[in-house]
């Protein structure tokens, strides 16, 4: 039986991060808030939906559970070493994650040999809204707080890797990503699947050499000054769908890129999809882990209406960029949690699974009557899909959290929570 059946709720999660926070260089000893209070309390306030900063101090003054001066919660959150302390300990809860899960043998993506040693990351940009005393831009508009995170397509886990715009001032994605991929140092070849605002095919070209790549879709006023067909096996199930595979340069870019054009056997909808992949790669991989990238907007699904993030907390440079590290830090305890049930405990959540096969069933049985198939990678990665996580197991983690339980005795409620909708 798991270790973790005699610790309450609170000290696993604690755990956690606290080994995280063990491996932080910028931590400060702080009697008013210790910085291991602080992320916990981080944690809690994600998970609570609270309407305000005050809410949320107030709710744990009546629950007699702690009792931080507003003061001192307002100035931790807006404290740019505070803010370091939890970009590092995010970035290591997030690699000993990632190391966790696939030492279990998490991989959605192990139907593709050719992926096997590559970071595959999902990016876009996600939005909330501003602050209550941000200032306007030069119109005397409100901007929204954004900033871009990451999903790991092969575990799941979730980052946030750096805040695009706020407190009045507006700014594109791809200066703000290119800074980002520049700093980090990827231990392995890293495939960065992207949407069209990413788009800069000259520094693609350079990335790639440092073993950076991007898949993407082709703009309509992209054209190619040269194209070489390439030839692939039409028989292969993951290529359903490809009409064409070409090797293509565009103009002042000495590099080639690869051009897949791709019909949803489903829908009949037309793709193109770009990337600056090796042409050893099958254009069906191609186009399917762009359809993957859509994975990315369920976790902002997530963020948005199940753990009810919708709102910046303050408006210094601190506070937004500490938000977002919090929240990916909730998720990914959120996720670690879930799988832990089902390794440990057997309890995976079978109403997400029943329900996903249900639709599956019926956008079958829908594309059939028109003559059509769903894209039998649907069915082939069925074992190994990334499933989205159900409020109702959120609400669980949520309602047990300060239950001086161990978690033997909250087994139940998890095991209906994960097992039929309320």
């Amino acid at each position: 039986m798991s270790q973790m059946q005699d610790q309450t709720l609170e000290a696993l999660v604690r755990a956690q991060l606290d080994s995280a926070l063990a491996g932080c260089r910028s931590t400060r000893q702080c009697p008013e808030l210790e910085d291991r209070d602080f992320l916990f309390e981080g944690v809690v306030r994600v998970l609570g939906a609270y309407d305000s900063g005050r809410a949320w101090l107030q709710h744990q003054r009546e629950q007699a559970r702690a009792h931080i001066a507003r003061s001192t919660a307002f100035d931790a959150l807006n404290s740019t070493r505070r803010h370091a302390t939890v970009a590092e300990a995010a970035e290591v809860l997030q690699r000993n994650l990632v190391r966790a899960l696939a030492g279990d043998g998490v991989d959605h993506l192990a139907d593709f040999p050719e992926l096997a040693d590559w970071n595959v990351l999902a990016t876009d940009g996600h939005a909330v809204e501003h602050a209550v005393h941000a200032a306007r831009d030069e119109r005397g508009r409100h901007v929204a707080d954004a900033g871009l995170y990451t999903l790991d397509l092969r575990t799941g886990v979730t980052a946030f890797l750096r805040p695009v715009a706020g407190d009045g001032q507006h700014a594109h994605e791809w200066p703000a990503f290119k800074a980002s991929v520049q700093r980090l140092r990827p231990a392995s070849r890293t495939l960065w699947v992207t949407d069209r605002a990413f788009i800069d095919n000259g520094t693609w070209d350079r990335f790639r050499r440092q073993g950076v790549y991007q898949i993407t879709r082709l703009k309509e006023n992209m054209y190619p000054i040269e194209e070489q067909p390439l030839r692939f096996e039409g028989a292969d199930p993951a290529n359903v769908g490809v009409r064409r595979f070409a090797r293509v340069r565009f103009h002042g870019v000495p590099g080639f890129f690869l051009l897949v054009d791709f019909r949803d056997p489903e829908t009949g909808q037309r793709y193109r999809f770009l990337s600056s992949l090796p042409d050893t790669f099958r254009p069906g991989l191609i186009a399917w882990l762009y359809l993957l990238r859509w994975k990315i907007e369920k976790l902002y699904d997530t963020f948005k209406n199940k753990l009810h993030q919708t709102k910046a907390w303050a408006n210094s440079p601190a506070a937004a960029a500490t938000r977002p590290l919090l929240v990916s830090m909730t998720y990914n305890l959120l996720l670690w949690l879930q799988h832990r049930l089902r390794v440990d405990f057997g309890i995976a959540d079978d109403k997400v699974a029943r329900k996903f096969d249900g639709h599956l069933a019926q956008r079958t049985d829908a594309a059939a009557a028109s003559n059509r198939t769903v894209h039998p990678l649907h069915a082939t990665t069925l074992p190994r899909r990334m499933a989205q996580m159900s409020a109702q197991f959120i609400r669980c983690v949520a309602n047990h959290l300060f239950i001086p339980k161990p978690f033997r005795a909250i087994l139940p409620a998890f095991r209906a929570a994960q097992w039929a909708y309320l």
